[in-house]
Formats: C-alpha cells, structure tokens, sequence
C-alpha cells in the first residue's frame, strides 16, 4: 500500500509519469497483429470455434515441462519426469498416438452453454500414426465412419479419423457434423502479425475468436452497463457536496464500459499462450483488431524504440522501470476520448488534459523509480527520473513550464461534509536556469527547477492540529527539469549528484537498459524492438519489505506480526515485461527468469520449514536509518 500511494502521489506531481500511469491503464482495457509459421493443425480448427487450445509439439512440450521441473528441483516427481509418458498410461495410449504430434481442442457454443446451462461443442485433434489402432485402445466399434468409444472412467466418446488426426469428443453430433477450416489463412489473418509470431513459439496457446464472441458478450455488456447506471442513479446528487465526485465515478464508468464495447465491437483474436524453458517461464497475450476499425488505426504500430530509451536512466539500485515508444500508437485520441466522458468543469478531467499538453511532443518515455535508502525515506517522497525523447527540447521544456503554471489553477471540490470545505488546490512554482552558471556548466545542461505543493483544505489542516506541517511537507515535491539537446529528464528530487549521473546516462548511453541483468533478462524473454518494456527489481523490493517489518517490529505495532526477514541474492535478475505493436495489434509478454522462481520456491520452503537454513529473524536491531 504505501509503495502503491507513493507511486501515485509521484504520478500527480510530474505530468508525464501521469501519462505514463494512464497510458498503461488504457492499454490493459485494449491488450491487442498477418501471421507466420502458424502450427499446421490449424488447418484442422472449426472455423467457427469460439476458443481454441493449441500444443504444437507434444512431445516437446513434455520435455520442456520435465526440465522445467528438474530445474526447479522437483525431478523426483513421477508425473513431472515425463509428463506425456504418464498422460499416456492414465489413458492407456498404447497404439497409433504420434507423440511429436499436434493437439488442438476447439470449442464452441460457450456462451450458450452458459446461459442455459448445457454443455459446449467440444472436439479434440489427437495425433495418431494410426487411426485404426489408436481407437483400439479404447473399447468400442466403428459404424458408419463414426467410432463409439468407452473412454477411461467408463465415460462415453465418440470419434472419426480426419487427415492425420483422431477427431474425439463427448457429443456425436459434433463429431459427425465437424468440418476443419482447410487452411490456417483465416486464422493467421485473425490473429495478425504480433500474434503469429507467438502462436510460432507458445508451448500452449489460447485462441479466443472475438469476432464471433463479440456480437453475443455485447448485449450482455449493455445490460450490465444499464444495470450500474441505474444504480449510480440511485445516489445521484446532482447539487449535493459530492456532485464533482459522483460525476467523476459516472465518467470511470463509462469508460469502462465502452473500452470494453469496442474491444468487443472491433475485436478479431485475443492469443493468450505461455513458454517454459530451463532459462525461465513467458506468458504473452496478444489481441488484433480487424482492419479499418476505430481501434485498429489507433494502433498503426512500428519498430520500438523503449530499450535505447531505458539505456538513458541512471543505473542506481532501483524498484521498479519502464519505457515507452509512444510512436506508432495513437495516444491522444485515445486521451480525447478518456476526457470527453467527463463534464467540462470536472478536476479530473482538466488533469488529463493538463497532462496530454505534453502528447504532440513526446516521442518516447522512460521513468525509473529508485529504490530509498532506507524505509523511514519514503515519508518524504519516493526518488524518480523521467526520461523524454522530444521533438523538440526547448519547445518542450517550455510547454512543462505551461503545465505546471497551469496546475495551480485547477480546484478539486469535493463539497462539504460536516461542515468542512474540501477544497484543494496545487500551489506550483517555476524557476528558469534554476543553477549557478558554474553548477550548470557541471551538470552539463540547461536546467529548471519545479515545485509542486498540494494543497488541503484550512478546515482540514486545522482539524490535523501539529501534524499539518508534517503531512504539508509529505505533499511537498520538488524536482529538477534538465535539457540535452531534444532529450529531457524530469527527477522529483532536488539531488543535483543525481542530476549529473543521469545527464551523463543522456549523453553516453551506458545506464540501466545497458546493464548484464536487464539485458540478460530482455535478451531471453522479451520480443526484440519492443515497443514497451518494464522490470520490476523483486530484490530491492523485498529488502524494502525486511526494512518495513523490522520497523514495525521495533516500534511495537499491534496490527503488525512479527515477519522473518527474507533473504535476497546480490545476483537476482529482475522480473521483464514487453510488448510490440504492429499493424492494428499489440502484445504484452510478462517473463519470470528461473533464478527468480527458485528464490520464491526455496523462500517458500525455508517459511514453510523444508530444506534450507531457518528464515532470520529480526529480533533486536538498530533502526535502519
């Protein structure tokens, strides 16, 4: 919670991590690319299949999954040695199954299912070297091309042979009535560039057909919207204190909604799949919006430019960073149209307005959050850089100037309650060539300074007594705003030590995105020209938690039980996500290296009392600040 807040309050203070904050909450509404080196048994798939489950290689897979599971320590376990092997003997495969086969399972009727509680269309595509005998090793017989079959539990089947595939199922009819598409064209079509790709590497791949969902979930999305607006109505309170509130809740929910109507509306694929390797364990998601829709142009895409970005921010030890190429997506429609659902008076909305002044110039964005010194630290704020690629430096060093005069003019009202206005504002200040020539020069750039205060309400301030001047420092950020040629770092922090590393970084190129952990770690589980890139630093960010708890500890916090301090390797990688965007498509990968699953794993089992040494305990230590 509080490194949550403290992300947010950062987010209101420097305009373009706010950017940055609602950039990645519009995108998680609109996960979305012509396909290549598609899995052949796609061929095979139900056109008409609403989800469709994909194992390109069984075999392969199996092993994958064996070595996943030696690496982790767990090879004594039967089933995990040879998972297949095993799958083989529960169905008592005996005969005519192609291990190095295909298996697809498609499905139908889902929502229908659902609704009226029957069950969907299901067809399974097994691999077989031999039709006859791969039936034969179940009981049953064979009437007019379709195969009545006693499947393991004594449970009925049905099958027929279809090419080099045993198509099974628990409905006869779908069996007799199934036709394969004959060709993966359409589905590759579908699934788009960025989704080929990934269907070409996936051990395991879910192929959601939104085209054909789409047109039945959006009814049922207008009715639950009707729903929720009749019950907001319920509480409406149109000249009450809360009005700017319920007005603001009002916008949320319609964007809610209609984000989740379009993606419906324009829809063509959603690809959810996951790899595994001894290296570590991927989980992609990829949706394609069908050409020429709203949604499509708002994802023309390109190659990605966000690691040369993150290779600008200073390498300290840090909690979590990301960069964005903003080009090749088109952000400030996607801002218009977040706004327009807000009435025009509403402080939330000339936020997000305030905030996009900077769109037309910005290009790419980094930021990093730095890991603090101690926990006692973040009371005052938590130490960021911000990184922009500009068209223009000068011009956008001004338009910053412009932004911050014009926060101070916004006024949250949120009414009364018991009597006390809770009004706020931001009190901000600008200062131009905020360095001595001599500081400057040291620096070795143009540098401004920013102040950004907010301001609570007097009837506030006076109920809070002594703490209000604690609490008003708390809400007290200041920064720097540093210029490089068409290059622009932002820090919310006056650290002028920090200043300089991170223009440097600017200059040589040499900072977090060069180091061997993040390229390790991007080199193994991220797509190459990303588009978006993250990392979260789990280690930093577990030492934070040990800081936090043995404080606690010490100063006797009831609602607090004593916690083991957690061990953390010097070496241990970060957690990686990705994504591209490319031709009305994007993806978003989210990739866990396996010295960062062994560490869980092997914490887990110190907790839970298996191997390993006994978990450290605070007991009595000096504070550690």
């Amino acid at each position: 919670m509080v490194l949550a807040s403290q992300l947010f309050r950062t987010s209101l203070r420097s305009p373009m991590a706010l950017l940055m904050v609602m950039t990645v909450a519009l995108c998680s509404m609109v996960t979305p690319a012509r396909a290549q080196a598609l899995p052949d048994v796609l061929s095979q798939a139900a056109p008409n299949a609403e989800i469709i489950v994909v194992v390109p290689n069984m075999a392969a897979t199996s092993k994958k999954i064996s070595q996943f599971m030696e690496a982790i320590g767990f090879k004594d376990v039967p089933e995990m040695a040879d998972p297949l092997g095993s799958l083989k003997q529960e169905l008592g495969l005996d005969k005519g199954f192609n291990e190095k086969g295909a298996m697809l399972i498609s499905v139908s009727g889902v929502l229908k299912a659902a609704q009226f509680g029957e069950e969907p269309e299901l067809a399974l595509l097994i691999p077989v070297t031999d039709y006859k005998a791969f039936i034969g090793n179940f009981e049953g017989a064979e009437e007019n091309g379709i195969a009545t079959l006693t499947m393991p539990q004594g449970m009925p089947g049905y099958s027929r042979k279809l090419g080099d595939y045993c198509l099974m199922g628990p409905n006869k009819d779908v069996i007799a009535n199934y036709k394969a598409a004959g060709s993966k064209d359409v589905i590759g079509k579908a699934v788009g560039l960025v989704g080929g790709r990934h269907l070409a590497t996936n051990d395991l791949s879910i192929i959601i057909n939104m085209k054909a969902m789409g047109s039945q979930l959006r009814p049922l999305l207008k009715e639950a919207h009707d729903e929720a607006k009749g019950q907001m109505a319920e509480f409406a309170d149109e000249d009450g204190p809360m009005a700017q509130a319920m007005a603001m809740s009002k916008g949320m929910l319609a964007t809610m909604f209609d984000s989740l109507d379009a993606i419906l509306r324009d829809g063509d694929s959603i690809v959810f799949g996951s790899d595994l390797s001894t290296k570590g364990v991927g989980f992609t998601a990829t949706a394609q919006f069908r050409e020429g829709t709203a949604l499509a142009k708002m994802f023309p895409g390109g190659k990605g430019g966000a690691a040369d970005l993150m290779a600008m921010l200073p390498n300290n030890p840090y909690l979590m960073a990301y960069a964005m190429d903003m080009q090749g997506i088109d952000f400030q429609t996607m801002v218009n149209e977040f706004a327009k659902r807000f009435p025009k008076d509403n402080w939330f909305a000339d936020i997000v307005k305030n905030s996009a002044s900077l769109m037309p110039q910005t290009k790419r964005v980094a930021s990093v959050y730095y890991a603090p010194a101690n926990a006692a630290s973040l009371m005052t704020g938590m130490s960021t850089v911000t990184v922009i690629d500009t068209t223009n430096g000068a011009n956008f060093t001004k338009a910053t100037k412009g932004y911050y005069d014009q926060m101070s003019k916004i006024k949250m009202n949120l009414g009364e309650i018991e009597g006390m206005n809770l009004n706020f504002g931001f009190t901000t200040t600008y200062k131009e060539n905020a360095l001595s020539p001599e500081a400057a020069a040291n620096v070795g750039a143009k540098v401004d300074e920013y102040v950004v205060k907010l301001d609570l309400p007097k009837d506030l301030m006076a109920q809070m007594g002594d703490g209000a001047g604690m609490i008003g420092m708390m809400l007290r950020t200041a920064g720097y705003v540093a210029t490089v040629d068409n290059t622009v770092m932002m820090t919310t922090t006056v650290d002028t030590n920090l200043l300089k590393v991170g223009v440097e970084a600017i200059k040589k190129k040499n900072g977090l995105a060069t180091t061997a952990h993040v390229k390790q770690v991007r080199e193994a589980g991220l797509p190459a020209n990303a588009n978006f890139e993250a990392y979260v630093n789990v280690g930093s960010i577990t030492q934070l938690f040990n800081q936090f708890s043995a404080l606690a500890q010490m100063f006797q916090i009831p609602e607090m039980p004593e916690i083991p301090q957690i061990e953390v390797p010097n070496n241990l990688p970060p957690i990686a996500m990705g994504g591209q965007v490319e031709a009305g498509g994007m993806s978003a990968r989210f990739y866990v290296p396996m010295p960062v699953i062994n560490w869980v794993k092997d914490t887990a089992m110190k907790f839970q009392g298996g191997d390993g040494d006994a978990p450290v305990r605070p007991g009595a230590q000096p504070a550690p600040f």
